[in-house]
Parts: structure tokens; C-alpha cells; sequence
């Protein structure tokens, strides 16, 4: 019989895809497994890579909204931002944050003042990891 039995299985894999799928079956996803394991705590706090306008500027339009944008997304909704003025009265206004979670808008509720300068405050913003933002 040359290594057959009469049921038709195989006593050896070369005989028996099957088993040799199976295997490669579970190696796949043995290695899916693996690779799918989250890669721990997120210890990098998102950053500021830009602003619009830009730290400094003068002669900005009184009806300009300030735009911050991050290093990685932020969760939506966590934090504060503050815009406030020389006398450190605070601007009311809006806050939204954009689709992709990589920046926020806040646009304030009435048009700012000639000749007055202003300075936002970010508390609490983070990224889906919870590390926080810990800029000035």
C-alpha cells in the first residue's frame, strides 16, 4: 500500500493538504494575533506644529479665527481654550475641533479690538492615549 491506509487519509502532510492548510491557517493567524497586540501606553503628548495667525503677528484682522494644529489627533471635547486680552479678560467664542482631530478653530463671539494684543491658554487636551499637551 506505499504508505496509504484504505480510509484515504494520509500518514504523512505531504499526502494531506489539508493539514498543511490547517497549519498555514493557524500560523496566520497566530501572527495576526501577535502583531494586533496594542504596543502600550501612549507616552507622547500631542504638540503644536502650527498656528494660524502665527505667534506674534501684528495687524491681525479684527474677525480672525485662531486655528491650532497638532502633532496627532486630540480627543474631541476634552480641554479648554481660553483667548484672552491684555487685561486678562476672557473672549468669549467657539471651539471646534477639526474631522481628522488634528486641529481646533475657536472663533470668537464678537470682533476683537484694534490695537489690543491677545494670548490663548490650552488646559486638558489630549490624544486618544490621554497623554496630555503640556505646552505653554
Amino acid at each position: 500500500m506505499h504508505g496509504r491506509v484504505k480510509s484515504g487519509w494520509s500518514r504523512t502532510r505531504r499526502d494531506c493538504p489539508l493539514i498543511g492548510w490547517s497549519l498555514l491557517v493557524v500560523l496566520f493567524w497566530l501572527s495576526a494575533v501577535v502583531w494586533a497586540q496594542p504596543a502600550g501606553p501612549d507616552s507622547v503628548p500631542p504638540q503644536v506644529v502650527g498656528a494660524s495667525p502665527a505667534d506674534g503677528m501684528r495687524q491681525v484682522a479684527i474677525d480672525t479665527a485662531i486655528t491650532l494644529e497638532f502633532s496627532e489627533p486630540l480627543r474631541a471635547g476634552v480641554g479648554s481654550f481660553e483667548l484672552r486680552d491684555d487685561n486678562e479678560q476672557t473672549i468669549a467664542g467657539a471651539l471646534h475641533f477639526s474631522p481628522d482631530g488634528q486641529a481646533i478653530t475657536f472663533t470668537p463671539q464678537h470682533r476683537l479690538h484694534f490695537g489690543k494684543n491677545y494670548h490663548y491658554r490650552l488646559q486638558g487636551v489630549q490624544d486618544p492615549g490621554q497623554s496630555r499637551y503640556v505646552g505653554g
